[in-house]
């Protein structure tokens, strides 16, 4: 599992060049019965990688104080942090980025069945929006599987 942490300048939850990448951010992968199997810190180019068998993972951040997570978008409810949940194939990789901004674009994020509530701090009277997750959604996780090619 491949996984970069980037430094959000604008909130958009997309890369723009110029925006950092950062280290010191824990990574967490849980198996699909949420046990803890892997953790690692993001090293100076906002990277880890981190080895595990093929099979079902949520690879979850650990939020830091001052920070709000803008991709992945959804909290994870079993433990409480932004994850992304991927299946891994055989000799496959899975890559993921996680942003995170300073901006006050969301001061909260709740999931309660079906629905997705968004509460931003910035926004009049702390606006709050429902959004249908099902819908199309800019922010949602791309997963992109490559073969390893071995030397000989």
């Amino acid at each position: 599992i491949n996984a970069r942490k980037v430094n959000d300048l604008n909130g958009s939850g997309n890369y723009q060049n110029g925006e950092p990448f950062m280290a010191g951010w824990e990574i967490e992968v849980y198996d699909i019965d949420n046990q803890l199997v892997a953790t690692d810190i993001t090293d100076a180019e906002g990277r880890v990688s981190i080895k595990v068998k093929a099979g079902d993972y949520t690879v979850c951040e650990v939020q830091q104080d001052g920070w709000t997570a803008v991709r992945p978008t959804q909290i994870n409810a079993t433990f409480g942090q932004p994850c992304y949940s991927v299946s891994l194939l055989p000799k496959r990789i899975g890559w993921m980025r996680f942003f995170n901004t300073q901006l006050a674009v969301r001061s909260s994020l709740s999931v309660d069945g079906d629905e997705v509530r968004y509460t931003w701090d910035n926004g009049p009277e702390n606006e709050t929006v429902n959004i249908d997750p099902f819908s199309h959604n800019p922010f949602e996780p791309t997963v992109i599987y490559l073969p390893i090619i071995g030397r000989k």
